[in-house]
């Protein structure tokens, strides 16, 4: 069985996620923290765990950088966000993830699931932390975005948002560092003029400059949740168009 097709029951899940979220009144997610919509979603991130350790075996050996890809790896990681906020009881935020992890997984079914062969310059251990750091860093940013419009709620809520987008920029300095140091291990360079390499340094600063609003005294809630909105509609953006450069990769088992 292909990958593609592994998959199609992971989506379903997450489908039946985003079904039950707009179905649901704002009064009952935030009542009942065992709503369907989130035992949904703990289904969902169940079978996608499963889907990522059989990717993880296609090529026979377990491979850590068939599981860190950013079409299959960035919803299993926003679903994972998406839970602990609802295990925490910010019903309202967790909604929002959730919504937007299975729209993320949603998306992904157009894109081929199968696995990019190894080369000799990702036997590095530097790669998976690398992609793992970097879309850890990528889920953080987008959940920031959602978490700070909470489901039903007309104003933006910034507390939560921050610290996802505080840890977010954490994730991706260590990204950067680990992956120049992979590029310099790979490349002999530790920075290329490439469409990767130059979005990936206009997200860090984007976000640098997001953390240092704080300063700024007139900067209200309402403009840091626009900005972390413009922030997660920015690297939505550069992933969609990453699927277009990377489209002629050999890919195994899609």
């Amino acid at each position: 069985m292909r990958l593609g097709q592994i998959y199609l029951p992971v989506a379903a899940a997450y489908a039946a996620v985003l079904i039950l979220l707009l179905l649901q009144k704002r009064r009952e997610v935030v009542s009942a923290r065992g709503h369907w919509a989130f035992r949904a979603l703990l289904a969902a991130f169940a079978m996608h765990a499963a889907f990522l350790a059989a990717r993880a075996l296609v090529l026979g050996p377990f491979l850590l950088h068939s599981v860190f890809e950013e079409q299959v790896f960035l919803p299993f990681a926003l679903a994972g966000i998406g839970l602990w906020l609802w295990g925490r009881g910010r019903v309202d935020e967790a909604a929002s993830v959730a919504a937007a992890a299975a729209a993320l997984a949603l998306f992904s079914l157009f894109i081929d699931k199968g696995v990019i062969p190894p080369s000799p310059k990702s036997a590095s251990w530097l790669v998976p932390v690398f992609f793992c750091c970097e879309i850890l860093a990528h889920a953080l940013f987008i959940a920031a975005a959602a978490a700070a419009w909470p489901r039903g709620s007309g104003r933006p809520s910034l507390p939560q948002a921050h610290r996802l987008a505080v840890w977010g920029f954490v994730f991706f300095s260590v990204a950067q560092v680990s992956g120049a140091a992979w590029c310099y291990q790979g490349w002999s360079v530790p920075f290329q003029w490439s469409f990767r390499h130059l979005h990936s340094a206009a997200i860090w600063c984007f976000f640098a400059n997001y953390i240092h609003l704080r300063f700024i005294l007139w900067w209200t809630d309402h403009r840091k949740a626009v900005y972390l909105t413009a922030g997660a509609l920015l690297l939505i953006a550069y992933l969609a168009a990453l699927q277009f450069v990377e489209a002629g990769q050999l890919r195994i088992g899609g």
